[in-house]
């Protein structure tokens, strides 16, 4: 998939010239949730509703932490949130999984894994 990085600052909105062509958008986020949720409200209104955003935390949060977050940023819409937890964390990054399925966010991982049994666990416990 095409996919587009905005900078996103509050002195120099990025013009929506620069998704042209774009479909897929992805954002970090992680580091304070008040201005995940700006920056978020700002990239959601640039795209609009059709095209996707995802969420990359970077394997910042504990589970509980990346659980709460998301949902705090659910109205947005993520496509999914990448690497949400320590990447070795098969049952964390499932549990996250489970609790975000009401909000129709997926999780990605594995970007890291490192070894074939890892990948294994993370495809059996893939819902």
């Amino acid at each position: 998939y095409p996919l587009c990085a905005l900078a996103v600052s509050d002195e120099r909105p990025v013009s929506t010239q620069s998704t042209w062509g774009y479909n897929h958008f992805k954002m970090k986020v992680g580091v304070n949730v008040e201005d995940d949720i700006r920056r978020a409200g700002i990239i959601r209104d640039m795209i609009g509703p059709d095209r996707k955003l995802m969420m990359d935390a970077n394997q910042v949060w504990e589970v509980e932490e990346a659980i709460e977050w998301m949902k705090k940023l659910a109205e947005f819409k993520p496509w999914w949130i990448e690497e949400p937890t320590h990447c070795d964390d098969i049952v964390g990054h499932l549990r996250i999984t489970e609790a975000l399925r009401e909000f129709d966010i997926g999780v990605a991982t594995g970007e890291v894994c490192s070894n074939k049994v890892m990948f294994k666990q993370l495809l059996k416990n893939a819902r």
